[in-house]
């Protein structure tokens, strides 16, 4: 979690955790004068169960908050977060240097 205590979006309390499997799902939120989001950093959670259980968690986080949209940037099969109600609105690529992973 290092990468993220600068993140002025990331607050501890946006750090979900799935009890009964020990997984966690990272949101992070972000108001801006025009809108505001709850962005679906890292989930870690190898049990498909946990992965919905995190994400509708997140949804309903993003109610309680107020936050407009709910989004999500991941390496991970989109499947999961379209059977939670998200739709795929694009594909971006990742690059590294050589021998990174």
């Amino acid at each position: 979690m290092r990468r993220w205590q600068d993140d002025a979006r990331f607050r501890p309390g946006n750090l979900l955790l799935d009890t009964s499997t020990g997984s966690l799902l990272l949101a992070l939120a972000q108001r801006t004068d025009v809108s505001s989001e709850l962005l679906l950093a890292e989930v870690w959670a190898a049990d498909v169960g946990a992965r919905r259980r995190l994400i509708t968690a997140a949804h309903t986080m993003a109610a309680e908050q107020q936050l407009d949209t709910v989004r999500a940037v991941t390496r991970q099969e989109p499947a999961d977060f379209v059977a939670c109600g998200m739709h795929i609105t694009g594909r971006c690529s990742t690059f590294t240097l050589p021998g990174e992973r």
